[in-house]
């Protein structure tokens, strides 16, 4: 049997976790990584856990504690979610967002929030198995 964890990210997952965002159609460095897992970890709002198999990670989940302005409190934002390709379907992202949902819950916050994007119907089927439902929509613009 092998040996899982879930575990908050460190600097030291800096390369498997960039690997991770180039599956998600991110391209990221190692050293782009590290800059952002340093800049999560300081934050007190935001975390990112993995999931760590036999030495391996297989997984990772951001997330956020968000203000809300329409409503008093707190909600919640799932703001990557991606096992890698090899190990999807074995319930490790059910296992990541149920890592999330328990440190929304230890911090007060009672509805979360995931934008996903609207080509990714597999992520949105496996969302809506987990309860989430559609409630609107995103608009994004870029800047250069």
């Amino acid at each position: 049997m092998k040996s899982f964890q879930i575990r908050p990210i460190s600097v030291h997952d800096s390369e498997d976790t960039a690997k991770l965002m180039c599956m998600l159609n991110s391209p990221t460095t190692e050293s782009e990584m590290e800059k952002r897992i340093k800049t999560i970890i300081s934050h007190p709002d935001y975390t990112c856990f993995v999931y760590q198999e036999s030495g391996e990670i297989h997984g990772m989940i951001g997330i956020q504690k968000c203000l809300r302005i329409q409503k008093n409190g707190h909600n919640g934002r799932i703001l990557t979610l991606i096992v890698n390709e090899l190990y999807r379907n074995k319930g490790i992202g059910r296992s990541l967002v149920g890592e999330a949902e328990k440190w929304f819950r230890e911090h007060g916050i009672t509805s979360i929030v995931i934008n996903s994007n609207q080509k990714l119907t597999k992520a949105h089927e496996f969302y809506n198995k987990l309860g989430y439902s559609k409630t609107g929509f995103r608009l994004a613009k870029q800047f250069n």
